[in-house]
C-alpha cells in the first residue's frame, strides 16, 4: 500500500547549524492611519501614462523633439502609438540606464540570487490623452502585444508610510529622547573605529528635505561640479541645471532653501539618518557624518509614482549614492522600478525600504489598501525594514514577514532574469514609534511608521560601512545577524543590531543556514513523487546561508519523529556532507543526498 510521508518527513529534516540568537515579537496598541489628506487607492496609477521597456535587441529608436514623440522607427509601434494618442516620451534612465558597451555588472539580492544590471536605455514613460476610446489598461494590452516591447505596466502610484504629525518641539538638546538610537546599539558602534574615513552618501528619496535646517546642513551633499560651476547651466552636462544639492522630480527643478519639502516626511527622514552631530541644538542622525543626498519624488501630498521614482533613482546612482532611503510603498509592483534597483544595486548601492504601515502579514494581499505586501520593500534586493516599539516589539501598524527573513513561501516573477523568481521578504526591524527628528521650518516632530525605521536602518548601514570598509557593503548577509530571533526560530524578529553586525569575533563566528528547498528523488523506484512500500529514496536538501561563511557542512535526517513510527522508515545514509562552501549569499543543493528505504 501507498504511504504519504511527505510532510512528516519534511518536518524531521534537521540541519545541522550553530544559530544566532533572536528576540520576540508583538503587537503594539498603535494604530496608525498612514496618509489621510488623500483616498490612496482610489486611484491606483496616474491616469493618461504608461510605462513601457522597448527590448534591448529591438530597432526602437524614439525620434522625439522638446520630449514630444515623433517616430519610433518601428512601423507597427508607430502605428499603436497613433491609435493611442501618444505624443510625449520621456527617457527614466538617462544618466545610468544605458550599459554603453560593457559587461553587465552582478551583484547578489539578499535571497542569493545573482542580480544582473539590465540596460535600461529603453525604458520610457509614455503620456497620452484618455478618453470613452482608450485609457491606461487598454494602452498596456496594445504595448505588450508589440514584439518589440520587453513590458508595459500602468504608472503606479506610492506613498510615504507615516502617520500624521503630532508634538511639535522647539530646537534644543533632545537626544535623551532619541530612545531608538540607543535601541539599535548606534552609541556602540559610533565609538569603533573607522577604516574608511569617506564619507558616505544617503540618498533621501521622499518629499525633499530642507536644506537650510540648522541640524541639517552641513551635511547637506554637494555637487562640487555645479557648486564652482555659473549659474543657470548644467555645469557637470547631467541634464540638470544647478543641481549643487539634489534635484526636485516633481516640478523638474534644482533643490533650493527649504528643499521644495512643503510636507515634512523627508526632512523628518533625513534628520533620523544623517542628522549633524555635536552642534549643541537638536538631534543626532544614526549616522552624523554621512551625506544627506536630497531627492524629490513625491509631492507635497505624499504621494509618487513609479516613473518619477525611477528618474530618481537614476539620479542617485549617477550621484554614487551608497545608501538609497526609500519611505514610501505601494501593493502594487512596478518592472520598471524594479529594474531600476537592480541598476543601482549592481553599481553597489544598499537599498532600504519601508514594510508599510497596515499592521498586515506580507501574505496578506487584499484588499489593496490594507495590503501587508508593499513595495519596493518586499523585494529581496531590498532591505525591507519593519518597525518596532520602545519595548523592543514589533509596533501594531507596522507590516510584518511571518516566516522571518531566511525563507519565503512566495515569490515574484520578474522578467529581469529568465527562469528566476525573486523571493518576497521583510529582512529587519527598527525602532519606527514615536521618533522625534527635524521638521519644517526649523523645528522638531515626534511621528511614527515604517517611514521612520527605513532611514533609521539606512542611517547605521551607512556607519557599518564607515567601519567595515566600503567593499563590506557589498555583503548584505550582515542583516541575517541583525534580524535573528532569540529562540532560534526566524519567525520572531529582533530589532536591529547595528553594533553587533561589526562587532562579532571573526574567529569564532555563527552561521545561520536555512533551508529552502527539500527534493524527494524516488528514481529508484516507480518514480511517481510518492513514498511507496520497499522503495529506496534519496533526499536532496537546498541551503542558504545567511550569515558567514559556512564550510564542513553537514546534513541529517532525524528518524525519530512522532507522526513517523519507528518501523516504518531505515536510514541508509545519514549525517552526511553537504560538500559546498556556503558564503553569506550562497545557496545550493547538496552533493549528496540522504538515503532512506521505506519498510515492506
Amino acid at each position: 500500500m501507498k504511504t504519504n510521508l511527505f510532510k512528516p518527513i519534511l518536518l524531521a529534516i534537521a540541519v545541522l547549524f550553530a544559530a544566532i540568537p533572536l528576540q520576540a515579537q508583538m503587537v503594539s496598541n498603535n494604530n496608525d492611519d498612514e496618509v489621510n489628506k488623500v483616498d490612496q487607492y482610489a486611484q491606483r496609477y496616474r491616469p493618461g501614462q504608461v510605462i513601457v521597456k522597448f527590448r534591448e535587441n529591438s530597432s526602437v529608436n524614439l525620434n522625439c523633439e522638446n520630449g514630444k514623440l515623433k517616430s519610433t522607427g518601428v512601423s507597427a509601434i508607430d502605428k499603436v502609438m497613433t491609435t493611442l494618442g501618444i505624443t510625449d516620451a520621456e527617457k527614466l534612465m538617462p544618466l545610468t540606464g544605458d550599459i554603453k558597451n560593457r559587461a553587465p555588472r552582478k551583484a547578489k539580492a539578499l535571497s542569493g540570487r545573482e542580480i544582473v544590471e539590465p540596460n535600461l536605455s529603453k525604458l520610457y514613460c509614455l503620456k497620452f490623452e484618455e478618453n470613452e476610446e482608450r485609457n491606461v489598461l487598454q494602452a498596456v494590452e496594445m504595448l505588450k502585444e508589440l514584439k518589440d516591447v520587453e513590458f508595459a505596466e500602468p504608472n503606479y502610484l506610492v506613498f510615504i508610510q507615516s502617520t500624521e504629525e503630532s508634538t511639535t518641539y522647539q530646537s534644543e538638546p533632545m537626544f535623551s529622547q532619541q530612545w531608538g538610537l540607543n535601541a539599535i546599539n548606534m552609541p556602540q558602534l559610533w565609538e569603533m573605529p573607522k577604516t574608511d574615513e569617506t564619507r558616505p552618501i544617503i540618498a533621501i528619496l521622499d518629499t525633499g528635505v530642507d536644506i537650510t535646517h540648522p541640524d541639517l546642513a552641513d551635511n547637506i551633499w554637494t555637487n562640487p561640479n555645479e557648486a564652482d560651476g555659473a549659474d543657470y547651466e548644467d555645469d557637470d552636462n547631467n541634464g540638470y541645471v544647478d543641481d549643487v544639492h539634489g534635484w526636485d522630480f516633481v516640478a523638474g527643478t534644482a533643490i533650493i532653501g527649504n528643499g521644495m519639502d512643503r510636507n515634512g516626511h523627508g526632512t523628518h527622514c533625513a534628520g533620523i539618518a544623517a542628522a549633524v552631530g555635536d552642534n549643541g541644538i537638536g538631534i543626532t542622525g544614526a549616522n552624523p557624518d554621512a551625506l544627506i543626498l536630497p531627492i524629490k519624488v513625491m509631492t507635497d501630498y505624499g504621494i509618487g509614482d513609479a516613473a518619477t521614482i525611477c528618474r530618481g533613482i537614476d539620479y542617485a546612482t549617477a550621484c554614487g549614492a551608497n545608501i538609497l532611503s526609500m519611505s514610501f510603498g505601494s501593493p502594487f509592483s512596478s518592472e520598471a522600478m524594479y529594474q531600476s534597483l537592480c541598476k543601482s544595486l549592481t553599481n553597489y548601492a544598499v537599498l532600504v525600504g519601508a514594510a508599510g504601515n497596515n499592521g498586515k502579514s506580507i501574505y496578506d494581499r487584499y484588499p489593496p489598501d490594507k495590503s501587508g505586501l508593499h513595495f519596493p520593500g518586499a523585494y529581496d534586493i531590498v532591505i525591507g525594514v519593519m518597525a518596532s516599539g520602545p519595548n523592543g516589539q514589533r509596533a501594531g501598524f507596522s507590516n510584518y514577514d511571518p516566516d522571518g527573513p531566511f525563507y519565503s513561501k512566495d515569490f515574484l516573477n520578474n522578467n529581469i532574469q529568465e527562469n528566476e523568481e525573486a523571493m518576497l521578504n521583510y529582512d529587519v526591524m527598527a525602532p519606527g514609534f514615536g521618533i522625534i527628528s527635524t521638521y519644517l521650518n526649523g523645528s522638531y516632530r515626534n511621528l511614527s511608521g515604517t517611514s521612520m525605521a527605513t532611514p533609521m536602518v539606512a542611517g547605521a548601514i551607512s556607519r557599518i560601512l564607515q567601519v567595515k570598509g566600503f567593499d563590506y557593503a557589498m555583503d548584505q548577509g550582515l542583516m541575517g545577524d541583525m534580524a535573528m530571533a532569540k529562540d532560534g526560530t526566524i519567525a520572531d524578529l529582533a530589532v536591529f543590531n547595528a553594533y553587533k553586525a561589526v562587532s562579532y569575533d571573526e574567529s569564532n563566528r555563527q552561521v545561520a543556514l536555512a533551508l529552502i528547498a527539500l527534493e524527494i528523488d524516488d528514481s529508484e523506484g516507480d518514480g511517481d513523487g510518492q513514498l511507496d512500500a520497499g522503495e529506496t529514496i534519496s533526499l536532496w536538501p537546498t541551503i542558504r546561508s545567511m550569515w558567514g561563511h559556512a564550510d564542513n557542512i553537514k546534513i541529517a535526517i532525524n528518524p525519530n519523529n512522532d507522526n513517523v513510527p519507528n518501523d516504518v522508515l531505515e536510514v541508509l545514509e545519514n549525517n552526511v556532507d553537504f560538500v559546498w562552501s556556503l558564503n553569506s549569499h550562497g545557496s545550493y543543493k547538496s552533493k549528496n543526498p540522504i538515503r532512506i528505504k521505506v519498510n515492506d
